[in-house]
């Protein structure tokens, strides 16, 4: 049973459309994933300033942060976080 002379049957063409579909397809997902990610990366900058670099979320996960997880991280990294240092006496506090 051969093919018939340069022609392709319809059968290989729908093959051929399918497979260029899926290829399309596979490639635009891609895409979005980059551009997903990119923007991700483009939220994160502006939020923790230049301690963004230093930070060690994820930038998939700056979207679901909390505004106080993010003021936490910029503190923490700026240098400037006292939270954890004990307060000074007020005049006749007893501990």
């Amino acid at each position: 049973m051969g093919r018939r002379s340069g022609r392709a049957d319809s059968l290989d063409a729908i093959e051929l459309e399918l497979a260029l579909e899926e290829d399309k397809l596979a490639l635009r997902d891609a895409a979005r994933l980059a551009i997903l990610l990119a923007a991700d990366e483009m939220v994160m900058k502006p939020l923790l300033g230049p301690w963004a670099e230093r930070s060690r979320w994820d930038p998939k996960t700056i979207r679901t942060r909390s505004v106080r997880a993010v003021i936490n991280e910029r503190v923490r990294h700026s240098g400037g976080c006292v939270c954890a240092e004990t307060p000074p006496r007020m005049p006749g506090e007893v501990r």
